[in-house]
C-alpha cells in the first residue's frame, strides 16, 4: 500500500494531464486556498490585496462602451467586488464551491449586486453580454493548447462587438531558471 501511494506520488504526469480530480473543489484544499485568498499580504493564490486594488483601478479605465464585467477564475470575489465598487455589473465564474459560496456571501454583507456561477469557465455559453472578460493569476498558462483555444472562442462569444479581454501569462524569463524535479516529503497541516 505504502509503496503504491509512494510510487503515485512520484509519478511525473504527462503535460496538461487530467486525473479525474475536482482539485479545486476539494473540500480540505478549497478551505486552505481560500485562506489563503483571503490574506491581504498573500500572494501564493491570488495577488495581494494592494495589487488587486491597482489592477481593478487600471482595468476599471480602460475605455469600454459599457459596464458589463465576466470574471473567469473569480475565486472568492476579491477583483469582482472591486470592479462592483467601479459600478460594473459582474459575473463571475470559478470552479470552486468553497470560494464561490464566500463570494456570495461577502457580496451580501457587502451590499454589491454580483452574480456568481458555481461552474467551470471552460464551459461557459455567453453570447455578445459583456464589454470586458478577466482571467487573473495566470490561469491563461496552465491550460492545454486545445483548452486555450476552446477558452478563446468562448470569450470571444462571451463579448460584445469592441470588448476586451484582460488576463496575464507568464513571462518566457519566469522559466528561465526552471528546474524540473520531484520532492516528496509528508507534513501534518498546511497548504500542499
Amino acid at each position: 500500500m505504502h509503496s503504491d501511494l509512494i510510487n503515485l506520488i512520484k509519478r511525473t504526469p504527462n503535460v496538461y494531464e487530467k486525473t479525474g480530480v475536482a482539485f479545486w473543489d476539494d473540500a480540505h484544499i478549497s478551505k486552505f486556498m481560500l485562506q489563503a485568498h483571503l490574506a491581504p499580504d498573500n500572494d501564493r493564490v491570488s495577488r495581494n490585496h494592494a495589487f488587486i486594488t491597482k489592477s481593478a483601478d487600471w482595468i476599471s479605465a480602460l475605455p469600454t462602451t459599457g459596464k458589463e464585467l465576466l470574471d473567469l477564475g473569480c475565486g472568492p470575489g476579491l477583483y469582482a467586488e472591486a470592479f462592483a465598487r467601479k459600478h460594473f455589473r459582474i459575473t463571475g465564474v470559478d470552479f470552486s464551491r468553497c470560494s464561490i459560496d464566500y463570494a456570495t456571501y461577502s457580496a451580501t454583507q457587502s451590499k454589491l449586486d454580483i452574480e456568481y456561477h458555481y461552474q467551470d469557465y471552460l464551459s461557459i455559453d455567453y453570447r455578445n453580454k459583456f464589454d470586458i472578460a478577466t482571467l487573473i493569476y495566470c490561469d491563461f498558462s496552465v491550460l492545454s493548447t486545445d483548452s486555450r483555444r476552446n477558452l478563446l472562442k468562448k470569450i470571444y462569444s462571451a463579448l460584445k462587438s469592441g470588448g476586451i479581454f484582460v488576463f496575464d501569462v507568464w513571462h518566457p524569463n519566469q522559466y528561465v531558471s526552471f528546474n524540473d524535479a520531484i520532492n516528496t516529503s509528508y507534513e501534518d497541516n498546511g497548504f500542499w
